[in-house]
């Protein structure tokens, strides 16, 4: 068993670890979350050039700044696939002494967690983001179930995490999903 001192020095050697692996990474998206925004399209020279003034005894007239996004319509096409995609887990029996109704009875408990955490909304949150800059995450956690006949009795929740930029993932992890990630 760890002391508290040693898990915290472990946690700040993962935390340095994975911002220092990640660390252009999230520098991109920081700038692709920003290109997002029309005002952010122009760069400081172009707005001052656009904005007049004086140049000499000549006056320069106030130009205006047109930004037209180029990335909406084809992000609107993925959000439309998503959105008819439904996706969820679905529940089989893989082995030969698998049993298709502990299955059946698995895929229902599975679709109970999914309806009453509205995991619909937490993945699209992470998909919202993932479609503009790369990455999206969501989070599975455990909270005490204040309606249960124990009080240390707990129900599996699906969260959106609402500053996804603050998600630090394993850099050792091979895995797309990061699922094979240690921290």
């Amino acid at each position: 068993m760890m002391t508290k001192d040693e898990l915290l020095k472990r946690a700040k050697k993962h935390f340095k670890l994975a911002t220092e692996a990640d660390a252009q990474q999230r520098q991109r998206e920081r700038e692709d979350l920003r290109f997002q925004v029309a005002e952010h399209q122009w760069d400081e020279d172009a707005k001052a050039q656009r904005r007049g003034g004086t140049l000499g005894a000549q006056t320069i007239p106030p130009r205006p700044m047109l930004s037209i996004s180029l990335l909406h319509q084809p992000r609107q096409l993925v959000y439309n696939q998503a959105a008819s995609a439904r996706l969820g887990v679905e529940i089989h029996p893989v082995s030969e002494d698998a049993d298709k109704e502990l299955a059946e009875v698995k895929q229902g408990l599975y679709r109970r967690i999914e309806r009453d955490s509205q995991a619909h909304q937490a993945r699209s949150w992470a998909f919202d983001r993932a479609a503009k800059c790369g990455r999206g995450a969501y989070r599975i956690i455990t909270k005490y179930d204040d309606y249960g006949g124990d009080p240390l009795d707990q129900v599996i929740c699906i969260e959106r995490i609402l500053h996804q930029e603050n998600v630090y993932f394993d850099p050792a992890a091979e895995k797309p999903d990061f699922s094979d990630g240690e921290f």
